[in-house]
């Protein structure tokens, strides 16, 4: 699940695929913490993204960082010129969540069987 999540959370930003590669690794770690029924807090999910967004952005934009540098202006709805990676690879993910849906309901059904 927490794989599952981290690759939603990592494909909104899916314009800057340096941002990709972290949101993704963050949004697996924070959702295996916070899965926790003890560790259940929105407050404090918030401030951590606000937190590592913005050291995040200070860090890895403004022409500082060259090939790493980051665009905040992420989403699929900020895409100008879309390449036919930014195209293919979140079509391939969609296509990978559908399919482990049908092997899901597939393993279910043959289970009550």
């Amino acid at each position: 699940v927490a794989t599952l999540s981290g690759s939603c959370f990592g494909l909104i930003h899916i314009n800057s695929y340096g941002l990709v590669a972290v949101t993704f690794l963050l949004g697996i770690a924070l959702t295996y913490v916070f899965m926790e029924d003890k560790n259940r807090n929105l407050v404090a999910l918030g401030f951590i993204h606000g937190v590592l967004g913005s050291s995040f952005g200070t860090f890895f934009s403004k022409g500082k960082s060259g090939a790493l540098e980051v665009d905040y202006s992420v989403g699929p709805w900020n895409v100008d010129n879309p390449t036919w990676g930014v195209l293919i690879i979140p079509l391939i993910c969609i296509l990978f969540y559908i399919g482990m849906i049908c092997w899901y309901q597939f393993i279910h059904k043959e289970n009550e069987t």
